[in-house]
């Protein structure tokens, strides 16, 4: 009894573990998300928003010098008040960028001071020539607005052009920014699972280990058996959850690779309004995409946790609860064996039952009828799962098309030990097992039969379960 006990202590350590890597796996996964999201936004109000402002600043600048030609050019006072009044318009569209740029400007703020105080000064040298033209010395006006006017907005322009260079590189310095996120996230996870199969398999031999120690007893034998069936099936439970995993994190990198390839080719014509409103709903949509995956394997694993969480808790619950999250975990298995999967559901009870042992007894089914698929030539393989409220409780059928089981061995089936897959490692527990699960620990009936095509498994729940 010590031993038991002391392998017990070490299984329960285990899970702790491996609960606790999950957790940090998913705890990692969202705050790399948030990471990615917050460099998104970044990227969205800095560069963006800064180059677009800067450029905006030259072209209000060039469109003021031109404009300044107009005055000095002006034949009367009405023309001359007209380009005045352009000049004053494309004069406030600069103070404007300017503030934009004083807001996001994540460089030095002195450089923008440089180029704020430059502008302001022009100021003066358009009064200047405006006074000039006032007094009729259009000459002079000329003169000052060909020599000192162009040469300030020369260097105007060139300190506006830093501006410009330190967006574009921030640009850049992000883009990579987002990229060693993305390695780091797959290195780490990749590091994670490696870690969680090795745990797992220090559970199945600490399983093992604790099963050869176990008592003899008809209790205690029972307990062995439910163990055994349990380690018989985490092979094939890695392998379900693999295949489950493959299209989410197939799906996570191609949503990567696509927003690296978009910014990469510069996709989006970040110089217009439509261009950057499709880029930031491109990347609102990709970070919710890569939310949802992380969803589909976040449930995955809850399914999977389910069904190892030893509990002898009746829970009360609609039968396809259990149902569906047995499904979820070897759905995908399933539809790599080509096994087409029909769901009539018609049972609206609630019924008591213990939801984990009962998700062993439906993946029993499940994976005999998908081992029963394997080397037959079938090319409209199914199964079909139904459930319906009778008198009494509830009925559920499994059945499937892969040529029935044969009649010498159709009464031994539900036999301890008995398996007619010895070359696969078969323990022959898992249908004893279920046969336990439904009949003695729930109260129900567990038999099969063969139809034309193949065979169906029945199970009958009752109402109310006093059996415990």
């Amino acid at each position: 009894m010590r031993n038991k006990n002391t392998g017990e202590k070490k299984i329960i350590q285990s899970f702790i573990l491996v609960g606790l890597l999950l957790t940090l796996l998913g705890v990692f996964s969202i705050i790399k998300i948030i990471e990615l999201s917050d460099i998104t936004t970044r990227f969205y109000k800095h560069p963006l928003t800064v180059t677009n402002a800067t450029k905006s600043i030259q072209t209000n600048l060039t469109s003021m010098h031109r404009y300044m030609k107009d005055v000095v050019l002006a034949k009367d006072e009405a023309e001359l008040q007209a380009a005045l009044k352009e000049v004053d318009i494309y004069e406030r569209n600069v103070y404007e960028d300017f503030e934009i740029v004083f807001t996001y400007y994540l460089g030095d703020r002195q450089e923008v001071s440089i180029s704020y105080e430059l502008f302001k000064n022009w100021k003066s040298i358009r009064d200047e020539v405006v006074t000039l033209m006032h007094a009729g010395k259009k000459d002079e006006a000329i003169a000052i607005t060909k020599e000192k006017g162009a040469e300030h907005v020369f260097f105007l322009n060139k300190s506006v052009e830093t501006l410009v260079i330190f967006a574009h590189n921030k640009a850049e310095l992000f883009v990579q920014n987002a990229n060693n996120t993305k390695y780091t996230s797959i290195i780490i996870t990749i590091i994670t699972v490696l870690i969680l199969l090795i745990l797992i398999g220090s559970i199945m031999f600490v399983l093992l280990k604790s099963l050869k120690n176990a008592e003899t007893i008809r209790v205690e034998h029972e307990h062995q058996m439910v163990m055994q069936s349990r380690l018989a099936q985490m092979g094939e439970m890695i392998s379900m959850i693999a295949h489950q995993w493959r299209q989410p994190l197939g799906a996570i990198s191609a949503v990567s690779i696509d927003m690296k390839m978009k910014l990469e080719l510069e996709y989006f014509d970040l110089d217009t309004p439509q261009g950057q409103k499709e880029l930031t709903e491109f990347f609102n949509q990709r970070i919710d995409d890569i939310s949802e995956f992380t969803k589909n394997l976040t449930h995955t694993i809850d399914d999977f946790r389910d069904f190892y969480k030893q509990n002898k808790t009746l829970k009360t619950v609609s039968i396809h609860e259990p149902l569906k999250k047995a499904l979820n975990i070897i759905q995908a298995s399933l539809k790599t064996s080509n096994i087409e999967l029909i769901q009539e559901y018609r049972s609206m009870k609630q019924l008591k039952i213990y939801e984990s042992e009962f998700m062993q007894v439906i993946l029993n089914i499940f994976k005999n009828s998908q081992d029963a698929f394997e080397g037959e030539q079938i090319t409209d393989a199914h199964l079909l799962i139904t459930t319906q409220d009778v008198d009494g409780g509830v009925f559920i059928r499994i059945c499937d098309n892969a040529g029935g089981i044969e009649q010498n061995i159709l009464e031994k089936i539900f036999d301890p030990y008995f398996s007619t897959k010895k070359a696969k490692n078969g323990t022959g527990l898992g249908l004893y097992m279920s046969k336990i699960i439904i009949e003695d620990h729930h109260g129900g009936e567990l038999r099969v039969a063969n139809i034309e095509k193949g065979s169906c498994f029945e199970i009958f729940l009752r109402d109310h379960n006093d059996s415990d």
